[in-house]
């Protein structure tokens, strides 16, 4: 969605709550991005066949008999392993993505408070600034 080199602001250090929004706005639509990848979707897929995987050998470890129960278990937390590892991968990303999109919500109304009683400015003055590399160009340092 955007260049590796641009780096976007924080939501909470804008100086307005035009600001505020266009940063709130920016980060929200990566952190949806960011858990709707298809890397993401390949991985839940892998997991939920080697999930498969791992019941037929836990269901076939059940019956077996001699031998092959060892292979049959060494097979069964392989996969068992592997599945819980990329799935918990998966889900720890989506969880952080999730509490950080509900907090910048909840910021969203505590900033519409906060200019609707005048604390802060509703509009920036030269517009919002979402990018650093916006704040060097409306700052240029003299040299």
């Amino acid at each position: 969605m955007t260049a590796p080199d641009r780096e976007l602001l924080r939501p909470e250090d804008a100086s307005s709550l035009e600001e505020f929004q266009a940063r709130r706005t920016v980060e929200q639509a990566q952190i949806r991005a960011l858990n709707s990848s298809w890397k993401d979707i390949g991985r839940i897929l892998l997991s939920s066949l080697l999930l498969c995987c791992a019941f037929l050998f836990w269901g076939a470890l059940a019956f077996a008999k001699g031998d092959g129960k060892w292979v049959l278990l060494v097979l069964a937390l392989i996969c068992t392993v592997l599945c819980v590892r990329i799935f918990g991968r998966i889900e720890r990303r989506g969880v952080r993505g999730s509490k950080r999109y509900m907090q910048l919500d909840r910021l969203s109304k505590e900033w519409q408070a906060r200019a609707s009683r005048g604390e802060i400015p509703a509009n920036a003055p030269d517009g919002p600034r979402v990018w650093r590399d916006e704040l060097d160009k409306a700052h240029p340092q003299e040299t």
